[in-house]
């Protein structure tokens, strides 16, 4: 074989080559292509859904806040809540609405389910046990503050704020009465009869949210239905039966 048939021998392998190389490139850069557009497309998508829950968790409706939580919520159990978002809730877990706190700690708190507490008792601590803890313990705190500094008049927002935690308190057992275990339904009932005497004295002494120099507080111990504390305990007792130190309050 001479120099110019082996030129042109070398001439057709590179032909060849080429011939079979050409569609694989183009099927490789065609995938490439294909992957890098849905990749932008999911960035898309996802930076929209982002931008959809931040409006909604930043919502001065409160329900529409509440059923973002919600959802973000299933989103995490299924492993799809990114990062950004759960610093978008990290700033509801001190909102000032203890329903809408109690909501983002349970979100940003330790997987129930890896904790292997079972779909009931995670339900029972989402929708009554937490709730009803953080109003106790708002409650609680607040109380303390009023002793602490007992005042020479009503203090209206100290008032206002027990009055819409103890109003909160009976709607979540009201709404929830199907989840009360039967063994905590009698305390139930306790806290229950306390909410409305309180509430309704609270109208009768705050007429229209008019508030006279006495009494400096609202009370109805005197009328037989003084706070259960004892009840109140036993729901913060079965809190911590549950999830014992998996929840940070």
């Amino acid at each position: 074989m001479n120099s110019n048939q082996h030129l042109e021998f070398a001439k057709l392998v590179v032909e060849l080559i080429g011939a079979i190389l050409l569609p694989i490139a183009l099927i490789f850069l065609t995938r490439w292509f294909t992957l890098k557009k849905e990749k932008s497309d999911n960035a898309i998508r996802e930076s929209d859904q982002i931008s959809k829950y931040i409006k909604l968790l930043a919502s001065p409706n409160k329900k529409e806040t509440l059923l973002a939580l919600l959802s973000l919520t299933n989103l995490k159990e299924s492993g799809h809540l990114s990062e950004d978002l759960m610093a978008s809730v990290n700033l509801l877990a001190t909102d000032k609405d203890p329903s809408v706190a109690a909501k983002a700690k349970i979100l940003l708190s330790k997987d129930l389910k890896l904790m292997k507490i079972n779909f009931e008792d995670r339900r029972l601590i989402s929708e009554l046990l937490l709730p009803l803890k953080v109003h106790f313990d708002r409650t609680r705190q607040i109380f303390k503050l009023w002793i602490k500094n007992t005042p020479s008049q009503p203090n209206e927002e100290i008032e206002e704020a027990i009055k819409e935690s103890n109003n909160a308190v009976k709607n979540i057992l009201f709404e929830n009465w199907h989840l009360i275990p039967i063994d905590l339904i009698d305390d139930a009932s306790s806290l229950t009869a306390h909410y409305d005497a309180w509430l309704e004295e609270y109208v009768r002494l705050r007429p229209d949210g008019k508030r006279l120099s006495e009494p400096t507080y609202v009370f109805v111990g005197h009328k037989g239905v003084g706070f259960p504390q004892e009840s109140e305990e036993r729901f913060i007792e079965r809190y911590k039966s549950i999830v014992g130190d998996g929840i940070t309050i």
